[in-house]
């Protein structure tokens, strides 16, 4: 997600696929056949039964292999089985001909062969075997793969060989050669911690790819996107993410989509990101299997957590586990795998507890007998965010992430959304946070003064958690005045932080200020913190109103005080209606329910729909004019239920 840079596709998957010529080894013309069905159009159903045909009579068939292996890289998405094949065609061709395979032999065939197991075990996230492959292929064939070095080079941490290979790829004449050694060079960069350097790298390589229209690719503009985003350029970021985005030929580790969900979702520009979640789940479904497993968890995880704000915890939750037992491959990012798996647990976390959050409010107006189930699933959730925290945590620190990952924007950070990140105050603890928080911010280099505001916000949350709250005051105080204005979300939660601690200090004005500040952006955000909201009832006379405020005055996310936000219960016509409203008359939140026979049911649905609105997205499409996710425009009322549907997606 935020700190992967990705590969070009061009040299992953790129590998002869010629069709025979006079001078090469002479196969048989059955398996001609079967080899041409992997030319483009590759029909992958027919080449697989041509392939498993010869394979039944000839089981020494290197071709037909070769082709099965195509199709169960490529059409199944199989490594492990595609694995197996093209080694075993390996095994064959170098047990009969061994390594330096005379001109009148199939070297064509073993170079072939060479390639696919390089493509294959890059994707396998097997940095060491692809670079033993890559050393041998180039002892015996022209001309050497230089280029193809690179990015298992820096996977594996050899930074300096990694540029020297670079370097000298780009003395190369060929344009694609040249743009691909740019675009790994500019991830090697950016792994090594030199932001600036990564920016200007990718900035030459979409000025030289500007040259070659034809060669012009989305992950040269969605990395330049990247690089500048680190930078804080957010406006340029999406610039060239949305650039990117017309540029989709159906087989790319970019999904530029997947980025300007990211940005929207921390400028609060919700429906435009609900509407680039449809298209990153569109663009990935274009794809061919094997890149599309290639980031289905960083794809669930946004629409994980955009479920989440949106009120759709549980569906959200289910959705996380789901991630955790199906982590991606990392073969075509600059992710390691132990940063995706801590990210991806963190999100499991966080939303473990907001489901515990959420559950509690829920028991408010419960039946009593109806309360012991929920305690019990409340415990089990404890439970389980407890073992996820644990190995999360042991990730982060273990691995030593924790200082790149309170920077937000360092590389070798945990892979997280960046509005989780501040959850690490909690899942690791305030006061190692605050110690590292504290040593970062004494540095005065570019990235130390650009980073300083997420450094003030982790740093002011530690100490808040510890008790300190003037020092908290002061760092949240100076965070909230300096982020930048495209972190919506991060200010958000600095608003309903200040609200907090202006509540604790008895500074009721300031204290109802900072949270309706930080519900105006976020409504969520007060669940996600575990804080309740102070208001003054006021109820109609009825017994179904009387109920609701009774009920409403018990859940967590509210706490009675007389000087409070008000909260006004009373019938409406033939409904019920919850209206909550700030000192200056601003209205927060508002809750319509049908009135029943049923008294309490009435009350219980009220209080539950107030829960809904005053704590979930309050988004109208018919004034952003954005497409819902079925395809035509949805109102506000309808939008949160039609967002389930994603989770149907195939």
């Amino acid at each position: 997600m935020r700190h992967a840079l990705l590969l070009s596709l061009a040299v992953l998957l790129a590998f002869p696929t010629a069709a025979q010529d006079e001078a090469e080894y002479a196969i048989t013309a059955e398996e001609e056949a079967a080899y041409v069905l992997i030319q483009y159009p590759v029909q992958f159903v027919k080449a697989r039964e041509a392939a498993e045909a010869i394979l039944d009579r000839h089981p020494d068939s290197f071709v037909a292999l070769h082709v099965l292996a195509y199709v169960e890289e490529r059409g199944e998405a199989n490594l492990p089985r595609a694995y197996f094949l093209a080694s075993k065609a390996r095994s064959l061709l170098e047990r009969r001909w061994g390594l330096d395979i005379s001109s009148d032999g199939p070297w064509r065939w073993h170079a072939r062969v060479l390639r696919q197991l390089i493509s294959i075990t890059r994707q396998m996230d097997r940095e060491r075997e692809a670079l033993e492959l890559l050393a041998l292929r180039d002892r015996y064939y022209d001309p050497d793969l230089t280029v193809e070095y690179g990015w298992p080079l820096m996977k594996l941490g050899r930074m300096n060989e990694a540029r020297a290979k670079m370097a000298a790829a780009l003395q190369s004449e060929d344009p694609e050669t040249r743009l691909t050694a740019l675009n790994t060079w500019g991830a090697i960069e950016d792994e090594a911690g030199n932001a600036e350097e990564s920016y200007r790298i990718f900035e030459r390589l979409v000025e030289e790819a500007r040259a070659f229209p034809q060669l012009m690719d989305a992950t040269f503009l969605r990395n330049l996107g990247e690089a500048a985003e680190k930078l804080g350029r957010f406006d340029e970021a999406e610039r060239h993410y949305r650039e990117a985005v017309a540029y989709f030929e159906g087989g790319s580790f970019s999904n530029p989509w997947e980025d300007l969900s990211i940005l929207y979702w921390r400028q609060c520009r919700f429906p435009e990101a609900l509407a680039a979640v449809r298209e990153m789940h569109a663009w990935a479904h274009a794809n061919p299997p094997h890149l599309d497993q290639q980031s289905w968890a960083d794809r669930q995880s946004i629409t994980a957590a955009l479920l989440a704000e949106a009120g759709f915890v549980t569906e959200g939750l289910d959705l996380a586990r789901r991630i955790a037992r199906r982590p991606d491959r990392r073969a075509g990012t600059s992710v390691h795998r132990d940063q995706s798996e801590a990210g991806q647990l963190l999100l499991l976390w966080s939303l473990a507890r907001l489901e515990q959050e959420r559950l509690a409010e829920e028991a408010s107006w419960t039946p009593l007998w109806q309360r012991l189930p929920i305690a019990g699933r409340r415990l089990s959730l404890a439970r389980e965010s407890w073992a996820v925290g644990r190995r999360a945590a042991a990730l982060t620190v273990g691995k030593g992430r924790l200082a790149p990952s309170l920077r937000f924007f360092a590389s070798n950070g945990i892979d997280a959304l960046p509005w989780l990140t501040p959850d690490l105050v909690t899942l690791v603890g305030p006061g190692l946070v605050e110690a590292e928080a504290v040593r970062l911010l004494a540095r005065t280099d570019p990235a130390g003064l650009r980073e300083r505001p997420y450094l003030l916000l982790v740093a002011g949350e530690s100490q808040r958690a510890r008790g300190s709250l003037r020092e908290a005051r002061l760092a949240l105080e100076e965070a909230l005045a300096t982020l930048p204005r495209s972190e919506l979300l991060l200010q958000a939660r600095a608003s309903a932080l200040l609200g907090d601690i202006a509540w604790r200090e008895g500074r009721l004005s300031t204290a109802l200020a900072d949270y309706q500040q930080a519900l105006a952006h976020r409504p969520g955000i007060l669940r996600t913190l575990g804080l309740a909201l102070p208001i003054h009832i006021t109820a109609a006379g009825d017994a179904a109103s009387r109920k609701a405020a009774s009920w409403l005055a018990s859940s967590r996310r509210f706490e009675r005080h007389p000087g409070g936000f008000t909260l006004e219960i009373g019938p409406a016509a033939s409904r019920h209606r919850a209206t909550l409203v700030a000192p200056d008359g601003t209205v927060l939140a508002e809750a319509l329910v049908a009135t029943q026979a049923d008294r309490e049911a009435t009350a219980r649905a009220l209080c539950e729909e107030l829960h809904h609105r005053a704590f979930a997205l309050p988004l109208d499409l018919s004034q952003t004019d954005v497409n819902s996710l079925q395809g035509g425009t949805l109102s506000g009322n309808t939008l949160r239920r039609q967002l389930s549907d994603i989770l149907r997606r195939p």
